[in-house]
């Protein structure tokens, strides 16, 4: 029990039958009078988003009372709605990745989203605070323990599907990562926090989700089948995506949006990406897109 509810009761205990009476009937009557306006707070947070492009289309459609009927946690940008199930869309069962698991791969996907090579080496150095005598430099990012304290402080997490996911829409079947947080991006926030830390930027809590399609055997980054499908190109890509600027003589891979997310609508698989705005309270839309034929379509987008 909290302190404030522990305040409450005791005060509670102190009130007179009278009183206690009164300010049930008082309750009630703010409960019945703030019904209407609750219902409609309700309905307004659930009917934020709108078609900017795609009018009619049905996925499009279908999207968009998904997103009006999703309550989220936090901003969309950390996660648009898989879909669940309804209105045509099919869930996608998720495996999230244990510490192990991710500490096989972080190397790769760290290299590859900062030189656009897995197999690049780059030496890091680990600071030891308490025993500077300890410190070393070595090729290793992080390790299973700092891993663990990643995912236990919400700044981590991956995961793969059970099923393969067939992209192309063509049959095929691609083995997809998805990787939100730190290790595919420089950031180590919590994505949505809702008091980002003291002296922080605004967007500071707007944190990446990656998508890296991987060898059949799960162990390396397919890195062709990575940037065909998940790579910027064309009039997809936003003015603004994130890119770690970390090493002044890397090349970095340009991912397709600062987020993004994968769903499936009526058989069809679909790729949702949204951008971090440019500024402040700037709205960015979220986009849907169709990949077939080797080339990426976008379907339409919706704002909020």
């Amino acid at each position: 029990m909290g302190l404030d509810e522990l305040m409450v009761r005791l005060e509670g205990e102190r009130r007179s039958v009278c009183s206690v009476l009164a300010l049930v009937l008082l309750g009630l009557s703010d409960i019945l009078s703030g019904a209407a306006v609750g219902a409609a707070k309700d309905d307004s947070l659930r009917h934020i988003f709108s078609v900017v492009k795609g009018h009619g289309v049905p996925v499009c459609e279908a999207y968009l009372d998904l997103l009006n009927h999703q309550e989220f946690a936090v901003m969309p940008f950390c996660g648009p709605p898989d879909g669940d199930s309804r209105n045509g869309f099919q869930s996608l069962e998720r495996r999230h990745l244990t510490a192990s698991e991710i500490l096989a791969l972080f190397n790769r996907a760290y290299e590859f989203m900062h030189f656009d090579n897995q197999d690049h080496v780059e030496r890091i150095f680990h600071l030891n605070v308490e025993h500077p005598e300890r410190s070393v430099w070595n090729a290793d990012v992080e390790s299973e323990t700092g891993i663990k304290e990643l995912m236990e402080n919400g700044v981590l997490n991956v995961w793969t599907y059970v099923a393969p996911l067939d992209l192309e829409n063509n049959g095929s079947s691609d083995h997809v990562l998805i990787w939100h947080g730190y290790g595919a991006t420089d950031s180590a926030a919590a994505c949505g926090e809702l008091v980002p830390r003291p002296g922080t930027a605004w967007d500071a809590t707007y944190v990446p989700t990656r998508a890296f399609i991987l060898t059949t055997d799960g162990k390396r980054i397919d890195e062709q089948r990575t940037r065909a499908v998940f790579g910027a190109s064309g009039a997809l890509v936003g003015k603004r995506v994130e890119g770690p600027g970390k090493f002044a003589k890397a090349r970095p891979f340009r991912p397709l949006a600062d987020s993004v997310g994968i769903f499936r609508y009526q058989g069809r698989y679909y790729i949702d990406t949204q951008n971090i705005p440019k500024s402040e309270g700037a709205p960015t839309p979220i986009v849907v897109s169709l990949r077939e034929n080797g080339h990426t379509k976008q379907q339409c987008s919706l704002l909020f």
